[in-house]
């Protein structure tokens, strides 16, 4: 009986995270010592620039193919989603499959969209 109800709570969760994500490439991560992962996307921005974000509940870590990591603590925003460092010098906005990142006022990752894949979810 617990493993049915275990099962059922995973389905549930699989089937929210499917249709909170819609059609992005998206991998759920399941280790227990890191529960509060939620996705990751990848994004690709002009200039060959690519962005690897992994969502956390109230965070982003982000993998910059200028082999660059940083995480960043959600922010308030108006529209979209920012996030930020502590002293604001680098900024993630992002908003429906799209995103940006501004260092220091200066754009620095532009038109960044959602990779797509031939895979589905």
């Amino acid at each position: 009986m617990k493993k049915i109800i275990i099962a059922s709570v995973v389905l549930v969760l699989a089937v929210w995270v499917m249709k909170e994500c819609g059609n992005k490439k998206v991998s759920v991560i399941a280790d227990k010592t890191d529960s509060e992962k939620m996705v990751t996307v990848d994004y690709k921005c002009d200039d060959n620039k690519t962005i690897k974000a992994i969502y956390f509940n109230d965070k982003v870590e982000l993998q910059l193919s200028d082999k660059r990591n940083m995480l960043l603590i959600q922010g308030i925003s108006a529209s979209g989603t920012r996030y930020t460092n502590s002293d604001q010098s680098v900024i993630l906005w992002s908003k429906g499959n799209t995103a940006m990142i501004e260092e220091s006022g200066k754009n620095t990752f532009n038109n960044c969209s959602e990779s797509r894949s031939e895979e589905s979810i």
